[in-house]
C-alpha cells in the first residue's frame, strides 16, 4: 500500500509518503504475518508563524528550515480466529532534527515507539463472548504505558466494555490514570 500525508500544526510541517509490503503464512491453525513500511518525510519549520517576545533568542534565528527523512517502521504479528499477539518498532531509523540553521549539537530526533499487544475472545454463551485485550508501549525516556481492556460482545455485533490506561503528565510525577468507556457496532 501506499499512502501520501501532509500534516500541519503550527509552524511545523511533516509531508511525505508510506509504502507499506505485508506478508502473511499459515502456521498451523493460525497464520504469522510480517509488515514493513518505508517512509520519507520532508519536514519543514516556518518560524515567521512563531510570536518571538525576545527576538535574540538564537533558538528562533535564521530562516526557514527543512530536512528531507528516511525511516522503516516494522511489525509482526500472529492471530487465529479467537487468539491474537503482535509486536511492533515505529521509527527504526531514529533520524535527527538537526536542520542546517541550529548551531548547538543536541538535536532533537525521532526515538523508537516499541508496541506490544495481545487479546483472546472467550466464549461466555451462545451468543455472548467476552474479549480481555492488552496493548504495551514503550519509548526512551518515557514511562511504560499499558491499556487493559474487556468487552461483551452479543452476537458477533454489539460490544461493551471498558478499560484502563495508565500514563504519566509530562510536568507531574504522579499518574494519571484513564478510565475508558467502549461501545462498538
Amino acid at each position: 500500500g501506499v499512502q501520501l500525508y501532509h500534516d500541519k500544526a503550527g509552524p511545523l510541517q511533516n509531508t511525505g509518503l508510506l509504502a507499506t509490503y505485508a506478508y502473511w503464512i499459515p502456521f498451523g491453525k493460525y497464520k504469522l504475518s510480517f509488515g514493513l513500511q518505508g517512509t520519507i518525510s520532508h519536514l519543514r519549520v516556518d518560524w515567521d508563524e512563531i510570536n518571538i517576545e525576545d527576538k535574540s533568542d538564537e533558538s528562533f534565528s535564521g530562516n526557514n528550515a527543512f530536512k528531507i527523512l528516511p525511516d522503516a517502521n516494522f511489525g509482526i504479528y500472529l492471530h487465529s480466529q479467537r487468539f491474537y499477539v503482535g509486536a511492533s518498532v515505529v521509527h527504526l531509523v531514529q533520524n535527527k532534527f538537526k536542520f542546517e540553521d541550529f548551531t548547538r549539537d543536541d538535536a532533537a530526533k525521532f526515538y523508537r515507539h516499541y508496541y506490544l499487544m495481545s487479546g483472546v475472545v472467550l466464549k461466555v454463551s451462545q451468543n455472548t463472548d467476552f474479549r480481555p485485550s492488552l496493548l504495551m508501549k514503550y519509548v526512551n525516556a518515557a514511562p511504560l504505558d499499558m491499556e487493559v481492556n474487556g468487552c461483551f460482545i452479543f452476537y458477533e455485533k454489539f460490544f461493551v466494555g471498558a478499560g484502563w490506561r495508565t500514563s504519566q503528565k509530562s510536568n507531574a510525577s504522579k499518574r494519571d490514570n484513564q478510565i475508558i468507556g467502549i461501545v462498538e457496532w
